[in-house]
């Protein structure tokens, strides 16, 4: 008896503690988590030696994982102490420092950046009891020796990246700087003076207007985009608006630069001796000169470039002289891409480009609705002209005895040059009256045409209209290395198909030796 009853006892204490050891992991517990240190956390605001905070926007976050848990929540601004409750387990307690509500993302993934961060791991929580865990953050972004607010304030202009990277080995740490925009000229100013000789980018945030400004040192590397939108750039007194020397290069992205209507004899709106690129939606519009390149001029003492891509446009500017919308000079190249446009631009020769260098177009660029004396398109004088894609017109409207429907006009003076369509189409006239309209008019050049479609007409009323117009000296070769597709016609309401297999020596008209 006395055995049974020392057993039952036993078993009473053995499950008594059992009982006891295993209390502590059912329910609930409390953590109590305190964050501080380096990084911009709550004990570090405001930033010494200011008088405010400028990091007012500064947020914490809270991550509990483990346990088959996930736990997410923000702690409030300008505490660096709270508590949560879990269920018992173990857990990794995170801290998460970041800047909220930026306007423009700090991160190359267009995410908040974090700031500052600190983790613990194997946090032991029991039922009914509470655990205090000191978390150290360690900052991503803090620098205790750079004032984000004064003279080390962030730049105006990022190298390779959208923020910038603090690498003064007397600093205690490399930290990111978010772009600042330019606002004001003064700003541009400050941007300008510290991009010389440098390869970067320059964002304007809004915008301005600007006396005449030269790039002119070399390596000088400057792509300015529009942030928040679309941004101008307005001349504000007679001049060029830019003029890019060479070895300086500049590219503009969702930017218009506008010009004046009564601007300064010979002043384009841009002035390429260097490389000039042209993305986005960007525009050159505005300028009226009695110069020649009201546009752009590409000038003939240099190698200068320049390229127009995606949806940009040089629109609504005039040239008392040659070449409404572009210049190109000897020496000198201009390529169109993508969707890019030359419209609506007038002058004396060239309503649209007026070339003594090299031209190349491609893809769905488009020409058209520029008006002149003599070719509202394309005038050739010189160099070099090939079509691999896009369209050129002439005119769209117009009425009178003009012969400014030509599409293309080459010169026949044009000794030596070149002129190949591969691709695309080109129309003289789409409406509207004229005394002839050409759809491309060969002077004294080769022209090799393998491809693409030419038409004199397209519609209004014109006494001759021919797809292609060969004068004395001109000649059409047939290019060996390449189907001949093309498709050359008087007018577009008429069926009529000639096709080149062999060199024609044309002294006349085309429609008096038609094959």
């Amino acid at each position: 008896m006395k055995k049974t009853i020392s057993v039952a006892v036993s078993v009473i204490i053995a499950a008594l503690l059992l009982n006891n050891c295993f209390t502590g992991w059912e329910g609930e517990g409390t953590i109590t988590i305190s964050f501080g240190g380096d990084g911009r956390a709550a004990d570090k605001m405001p930033w010494p030696g200011t008088e405010n905070d400028p990091f007012k926007d500064i947020e914490h976050k809270i991550t509990i994982t483990g346990n088959g848990s996930l736990i997410e929540f923000d702690v409030p601004k300008g505490s660096s102490n709270v508590k949560h409750s879990v269920p018992a387990g173990k857990y990794t307690v995170k801290v998460v420092a970041y800047l909220k509500g930026m306007e423009t993302p700090l991160s190359p993934n267009g995410e908040p950046l974090d700031y500052a961060t600190g983790a613990k791991s194997n946090v032991e929580v029991k039922a009914g009891q509470t655990t205090s865990v000191s978390i150290t953050m360690k900052g991503e972004g803090f620098c205790k020796k750079c004032d984000f607010v004064e003279e080390n304030s962030p730049s105006f202009i990022s190298e390779g990246l959208t923020f910038q990277i603090c690498d003064d080995p007397s600093h205690d740490k490399e930290h990111t700087l978010p772009q600042k925009k330019i606002m004001t000229p003064a700003d541009w100013t400050a941007a300008m003076k510290e991009a010389t000789g440098k390869t970067c980018t320059i964002l304007l945030g809004a915008n301005i207007s600007l006396d005449p400004q030269t790039l002119s040192q070399n390596n000088t590397n400057i792509t300015l985009k529009g942030s928040g939108g679309m941004r101008e750039i307005r001349l504000s007194s007679q001049g060029i608006l830019f003029t890019i020397n060479s070895n300086a290069r500049l590219t503009i992205e969702d930017i218009v630069l506008v010009g004046l209507k009564e601007n300064d004899t010979d002043k384009s709106l841009v002035t390429v001796s260097g490389n000039f690129t042209m993305n986005g939606n960007s525009s050159i519009t505005g300028n009226t000169t009695n110069g020649p390149g009201a546009g752009v001029y590409i000038t003939n003492s240099t190698n200068g470039k320049f390229t127009m891509n995606d949806y940009s446009k040089v629109t609504g500017n005039s040239s008392g002289f040659n070449g409404g919308g572009v210049w190109v000079g000897s020496t000198c190249e201009f390529t169109m891409n993508d969707y890019s446009s030359i419209t609506n631009n007038t002058a004396d020769s060239g309503g649209g480009v007026y070339l003594q260098g090299t031209f190349k177009m491609y893809d769905q660029a488009k020409i058209y609705g520029n008006t002149a004396d003599l070719s509202g398109g394309v005038y050739m004088a010189l160099g070099n002209f090939e079509m691999y894609g896009g369209e050129i017109i002439g005119r769209t409207t117009g009425g009178g005895n003009n012969t400014a429907v030509h599409a293309v006009f080459i010169n026949d003076q044009s000794y030596g040059s070149n002129a190949s369509i591969k691709g695309g189409t080109i129309k003289g006239i789409t409406g509207g009256s004229a005394n002839n309209a050409f759809g491309v008019y060969v002077g004294n050049p080769n022209l090799t045409v393998s491809g693409g479609t030419i038409i004199g007409m397209a519609g209004g009323t014109v006494n001759n209209a021919y797809g292609l117009y060969i004068n004395s000296g001109g000649k059409i070769i047939k290019d060996n290395t390449t189907p001949n597709e093309a498709l050359i016609k008087d007018k577009e309401s008429e069926n009529k198909n000639y096709w080149y297999d062999n060199q024609i020596n044309g002294a006349t008209p085309l429609q008096d030796w038609e094959l």
